[in-house]
C-alpha cells in the first residue's frame, strides 16, 4: 500500500518504544475510506502502525466489513466512528 506523502512505521520500531504516540490502523486494498483515514491521520503526531488485512486469515475474518479499523491503546475505532473531531479528542 502506498504510504507516500506520510511518516509510516513498521510494528518493531513502534513497540521498541521509538515514538510517543502511535496507532495501529487495519486496511484493506481498494478501500477508499481506508485512504480517507490516512489522510486524516497524517494530520497528526502519531506513528502509524498500517497492517494490510489480506495477509492474514484471521484479521480478514474479523475486519472484513468494519475496515478501516484504528486501534489506539487497547481501544478499536471502526469505519463509523473516525473523523477528525474524535482523533482530536483520542490523539491530541
Amino acid at each position: 500500500m502506498d504510504g507516500a506523502g506520510f511518516l509510516w512505521y513498521d510494528e518493531e520500531e513502534v513497540q521498541g518504544g521509538l515514538y510517543m504516540s502511535e496507532v495501529i490502523l487495519y486496511v484493506k486494498e481498494n478501500c477508499g475510506l481506508c485512504e480517507e483515514v490516512k489522510g486524516l491521520l497524517s494530520l497528526f503526531d502519531v506513528a502509524v502502525v498500517l497492517v494490510d488485512i489480506g495477509t492474514d486469515p484471521v484479521l480478514l475474518d474479523k475486519y472484513m466489513l468494519e475496515v478501516p479499523v484504528l486501534k489506539i491503546g487497547e481501544e478499536e475505532l471502526d469505519y463509523r466512528n473516525i473523523d477528525y473531531f474524535e482523533l482530536m479528542k483520542r490523539l491530541q
